[in-house]
């Protein structure tokens, strides 16, 4: 059932923190803009101050967090009524006002996609959402972020040392929420929808088109590799950071800005312990290019990355979380006599020890779904897909990105004809020119060849390599263009928030040539026998923004020639949309409104029907799971306190109790069921000191003799599971 009380306080928490941040810059002179990017920058705020919360011992409760969050819109109330400027916002029905608006419509078909899939069944998909859903309800009853000193770390496996940003989130929102299901599903599935309003006024400052910041923000939504409504913390990856680059590019308007790039970065970093790196080469990339419009290196934004890292420390430091990151995250999982050295105070061992550990960290086969993907990955999008991190492009999408890669190449070539320059780099230009319009022709026949069953009988012609290398030719050519224009020009290039008549060109697409680039080579290291990457396949999320972009600049090159005839502008936009929607939105559609499994715990459909049962009780009704497994006790809103050092140590020898002694263990503590199940005969040994073999043995008799004991008696029962009333 839908908590709209905390719906409410969601947006009252995120739009309160992103207020007062934004309390003393220059913000958008768009109401609507600057009040729809707060909820974006307050969850950097939400995050950070949730953190301090926890430094200082301070409970994490969601009164404290609603009270904090009103604290800037409570003074920006006073100081207008104080200054005689209190009055509501007059929303004029002007062309940038309609345009957000088809941007929110946007936002709303993407929620109900996410929505209606993730709502198509009862259960959490896959495995990783079963443990959000056990941290999510320690948060939320113990209102700390720190794990019991007794637990092992791997029982929640996303609570700490992980970053705490996505969990506590969803802790606090359960404290007014009651059904966990339901606050799991619903706001993982909101914050990815968010995702695209923030992409929209980023791509809009980025390149000073509103027209074309909407149509990319289509792209994005229809785009099948644009995440998925998994539940996990990696929604807020690409989320967040189109809204660090929308603080990046309003730093051009006030330098105070700054200061808010510097918290919404330290709030990615306490989200997620490895997306970090793949936003690393974003900025990279975006400080390199900028730095060479600018003719001097951007210092600042270098310090606000610095920054955010230091804030980071409030988490990592203390209980030397950070070794324990690297050791959840398998780097040093090989390598144990790396935590030893440091700790025995050995510097130097310890450092020359870590650099050790960095090929293990950046290995091109991590990741669960990293493999080769070929051509047809890209060019085909599929209704049948992965499940946490979808691949896929479209045919549309497809052949417009490399449509807007060569027009964009003809552009360089256009401004480079119109400057002086040094023989040698007109020579090199026209070498980058020559190998990309080659490798556009290569393209061109290896799509008309596709006409012809070419993918089977002649598949050199559809090597990535052929990408690759023409994405690299079109990106060397525009940091060409850069340099050479700095030697020929003396006034500095910046990045301005400009109208689309005066929206600066170059800087832009030399990043978002850089950003395909990078992430195109990172997604396929097994293709191009690149020895490094950053669990390869979750980077098709990033590939989607340079995609989604330059895919609009072959939309938009076509839209210039069709404007020569009447009607010509709608016509295309209206085949480009419908084109784009069948051969990518629909695939898209289908695999997140599919019916998605319940993870490879589970040992049978019927044993999900049983513990579907527990949907029917009030919330956090007290189970009590023989098999161990709290996670999926919870994820069905009942209630089994898996960290409870009582309990822990009740289940080591739980096989050897007598039904009475079980009994009156399980009303001590205000069990009122006992669910015994197939995962019983599966995880009993892994949450107990019974051996396999033990278990084997002992488990049979131990139902049986709870069921004659008369201490039980049934509740509801399936083929996969019977649920006892205490």
């Amino acid at each position: 059932m839908a908590s709209f009380v905390s719906i409410t306080l969601f947006f009252l928490y995120l739009w309160g923190f992103g207020y007062s941040m934004t309390l003393f810059v220059k913000n958008a002179e768009n109401w609507l803009e600057r009040n729809l990017m707060r909820i974006g920058i307050g969850y950097a705020g939400f995050t950070i101050f949730g953190v301090v919360l926890n430094f200082f011992g301070v409970l994490v409760d969601w009164r404290i967090f609603l009270v904090a969050a009103l604290i800037g819109p409570t003074y920006g109330l006073y100081r207008a009524y104080k200054n005689k400027s209190l009055k509501l916002p007059a929303l004029k029905l002007t062309k940038s006002n309609l345009v957000i608006v088809v941007v929110l419509l946007l936002f709303a078909g993407t929620l109900y996609m996410y929505g209606g899939g993730a709502f198509r069944y009862a259960y959490l998909e896959d495995d990783d959402p079963w443990g959000h859903a056990l941290g999510t309800k320690y948060i939320a009853t113990e209102k700390t972020l720190n794990d019991p000193p007794w637990l092992d770390s791997n029982v929640m496996g996303y609570l700490d040392p992980y970053p705490p940003g996505y969990e506590m989130l969803m802790g606090v929102l359960h404290q007014t929420s009651p059904e966990l299901n339901w606050t799991l599903k619903f706001f993982n599935a909101l914050i990815i929808s968010l995702g695209i309003i923030f992409f929209y006024f980023f791509v809009f400052h980025f390149t000073g088109n509103r027209n074309k910041a909407l149509f990319a923000t289509t792209v994005l939504a229809l785009l099948p590799s644009y995440l998925s409504h998994f539940i996990w913390a990696h929604v807020w990856v690409p989320t967040l950071f189109f809204v660090i680059m929308y603080a990046f590019l309003m730093v051009e308007t006030d330098k105070r800005w700054l200061g808010i790039t510097t918290l919404v970065l330290a709030g990615f970093l306490l989200t997620h312990q490895r997306q970090p790196f793949n936003l690393a080469v974003f900025l990279i990339i975006f400080i390199v290019t900028a730095s060479i419009a600018a003719r001097r290196i951007k210092w600042s934004y270098i310090l606000s990355g610095a920054g955010a890292l230091i804030i980071s420390f409030l988490w990592y430091l203390p209980k030397n979380r950070w070794i324990e990151q690297l050791r959840d995250t398998g780097v040093a999982e090989r390598t144990p006599e790396f935590a030893t050295t440091l700790q025995q105070g050995n510097a130097i061992d310890a450092i020359i020890g870590f650099i050790k550990l960095i090929p293990k960290y950046f290995r091109s086969t991590g990741g669960s779904g990293t493999r080769e993907y070929l051509f047809q990955d890209y060019f085909f999008a599929q209704k049948q897909n992965m499940i946490n991190n979808p691949i896929g492009i479209g045919i549309f999408i497809y052949l417009l990105l490399f449509i807007g890669v060569v027009v964009l190449v003809f552009m360089f070539k256009k401004e480079l004809k119109q400057m002086h320059l040094y023989r040698a780099l007109r020579y090199l230009a026209v070498t980058f020119q020559t190998s990309a319009l080659v490798f556009a022709t290569i393209l061109a026949l290896r799509y008309l060849l596709l006409l012809i069953g070419g993918l089977k009988t002649m598949p050199f012609f559809f090597s990535l390599w052929f990408d690759l290398f023409f994405f690299l030719s079109a990106a060397a050519l525009g940091i060409v263009f850069l340099i050479a224009k700095n030697w020929e020009n003396t006034k500095e290039i910046t990045i301005k928030i400009v109208e689309p008549s005066a929206a600066p060109e170059f800087p832009w697409m030399a990043t978002t040539l850089g950003w395909l680039v990078a992430f195109f080579l990172l997604l396929n290291p097994q293709a191009f026998s690149f020895p490094f990457g950053i669990e390869p396949w979750r980077t098709w999320m990033h590939l989607a923004t340079p995609v989604s972009i330059l895919a609009t600049e072959g939309a938009f090159f076509i839209d210039r020639w069709a404007k020569r005839f009447p009607l010509g502008s709608i016509i295309v936009f209206t085949l480009l949309l419908i084109g784009m929607f069948f051969t990518s939105g629909v695939q898209k559609y289908a695999v997140n409104t599919a019916q998605w499994p319940p993870g490879m715990a589970w040992t049978s459909a019927e044993e999900i029907q049983a513990y579907e049962w527990l949907l029917t009780l009030p919330s956090d009704t007290k189970v009590f799971p023989l098999s161990g497994r709290s996670q999926n006790v919870v994820g069905f809103n009942a209630f089994s306190c898996r960290w409870c050092k009582d309990e822990i140590d009740f289940r080591e020898r739980i096989l050897d109790k007598s039904p009475e002694e079980l009994s009156s263990w399980l009303k001590n503590h205000s069990y009122e069921y006992l669910l015994i199940d197939g995962m019983s005969f599966k995880y009993i040994s892994k949450y107990t000191n019974h051996t396999e073999n033990e278990t084997a043995n002992l488990l049979p008799q131990f139902i049986e003799n709870a069921g004659k004991s008369g201490f039980f008696q049934p509740a509801y029962q399936t083929q996969g599971g019977i649920i006892l009333r205490v």
